[in-house]
């Protein structure tokens, strides 16, 4: 996992804030009625992901340490990923300056 995000100098989440971090998302995704982004929103998001501008995806932007999702193996068996994620509309790339935002 990254030491600190280089833009703002951030440390890296621990796995109670990755649980946060993820607990968070969910609530948001079924507060906003399970919907998720088209899926050219969908790819667009993984463009940017998978992009030079993301210094924190992992496994093919299956993965993110900036906010944890993917990051642990445990969750991938239950589908629970950056691809999952990225589907929902409510989710928002986790760095301070967003790189793509919930539609």
């Amino acid at each position: 996992m990254i030491a600190s995000d280089e833009h703002t100098g951030e440390q890296a989440p621990n796995l109670v804030q990755m649980a946060g971090n993820l607990a968070r998302a969910v609530v948001a995704h079924a507060a906003d009625a399970g919907r998720h982004a088209s899926p050219a929103v969908q790819a667009e998001r993984k463009r940017i992901c998978l992009s030079n501008e993301c210094g924190y995806s992992r496994n093919e932007a299956k993965a993110c340490e900036a906010c944890g999702c993917g990051v642990i193996g445990a969750l991938s068996f239950i589908g629970l990923d950056m691809d999952e994620k990225r589907s929902w509309a409510s989710s928002r790339c986790p760095l301070n300056t967003p790189r793509w935002d919930a539609v």
